[in-house]
């Protein structure tokens, strides 16, 4: 669609639509990190509750640890996508290789939330889900 355009018009529609997408991008990760704090503020009392019964290898801490660290590093490439002093030399690799991080992000999340389900499983005798505190999910 832009093919017609001279050079300059062409440009401008770009950084325009770059300086869009930068604000949906911020106002994303805000929203993401506002979000992700409070579910893991709610959910604390159960990832240390489940460190004490079955140790740190085995609870589902490091697997929100290491959903967290794969969000950080995705919002820091997203914010380097979207920069707009300069365009990065490879946007569409960069692209992909931010989209490969957030599904990893979202794996590492889903695992994590197993884990916990497949521990509260365990630990609770059958039919008592309220014995178990933040079984409520």
């Amino acid at each position: 669609a832009t093919e017609d355009l001279p050079e300059g018009q062409r440009l401008a529609v770009f950084g325009r639509a770059r300086w869009v997408f930068r604000r949906v991008v911020l106002i994303s990760i805000l929203m993401l990190l506002v979000t992700g704090g409070t579910s893991t503020w709610r959910m604390w009392h159960v990832y240390a509750a489940d460190q004490k019964v079955v140790g740190l290898a085995y609870s589902s801490l490091p697997w929100v640890a290491g959903h967290g660290a794969l969000a950080a590093i995705g919002f820091w490439m997203a914010m380097l996508a979207t920069r707009t002093t300069r365009v990065v030399g490879r946007p569409v690799g960069l692209l992909r290789v931010l989209l490969v991080v957030l599904l990893v992000s979202m794996f590492v999340a889903s695992v994590a939330r197993h884990v916990r389900l497949r521990l509260r499983d365990i630990a609770q005798p059958a039919g008592d889900q309220q014995s178990i505190p933040g079984s409520t999910f």
